[in-house]
Parts: C-alpha cells; sequence; structure tokens
C-alpha cells in the first residue's frame, strides 16, 4: 500500500468526483502525526445526500472513508466521533462546515 501524504490529493480529487463533499476532514494517525507503516487514510465526507462507506484499498491507498449527510451530527451526536473530529485535519470545506463541526465536537469534549 502507499502510505505518504503525496496521495492525499489524488485520494481528495477522486472523493471529489465520486460525492461532490461539502467538507471532507482527515482524521487518525496521518493527522496527529504518528502513522505506523501500516496506517490506512482515515476520512470523513460530508455531503448533501449521499451515505456510504469504503474500507477497502484504492490505487495502492488503504482506505477508510466514512461518508455522511450534512445534518447527521445534528440528528445524532456519536461520542466516539467526538475525539478524532475534534483533531481532524480539514481538506476541504465549504460553508464552514467542516469548521462548525470541529468546534461543535471541541465543546461536547470541554463539557
Amino acid at each position: 500500500m502507499k502510505r505518504n501524504n503525496k496521495g492525499l490529493k489524488e485520494i481528495v480529487d477522486y472523493l471529489t468526483k465520486r460525492y461532490k463533499p461539502l467538507s471532507i476532514l482527515m482524521t487518525g494517525s496521518r493527522v496527529y502525526g504518528k502513522p505506523r507503516s501500516d496506517s490506512d487514510w482515515d476520512i470523513l465526507v460530508i455531503t448533501e445526500k449521499k451515505k456510504d462507506r469504503i474500507k477497502k484499498p484504492w490505487k495502492g491507498y488503504d482506505l477508510d472513508v466514512t461518508v455522511v449527510h450534512k445534518n447527521y451530527f445534528k440528528r445524532y451526536f456519536a461520542p466516539d466521533w467526538a475525539p478524532p473530529i475534534s483533531r481532524s485535519r480539514i481538506i476541504k470545506d465549504t460553508d464552514r462546515i467542516g469548521i462548525n463541526l470541529v468546534d461543535f465536537m471541541k465543546n461536547k469534549l470541554s463539557k
């Protein structure tokens, strides 16, 4: 599997074409700076209408992509999501959706 960050642009281009995202956030060890040789690409994609999950190799990249509707976290707060999202790297953002989500999760964790 490909493991370097040079692949991020290729992955984002693929996800953008496939989902037309409002926001793309990267989480996990690649963001925290401690990826292992077998680390996958943990990515959250926020869209207008699609919900999906990709957990498989794609063009040599080991992807773990979760796709959710933009209102998912407004309707359902999942405590397991708060730590990774609060520490995520925003790759693409429209109308501050990603920034607002990160702030929301940080606020939940501080309570």
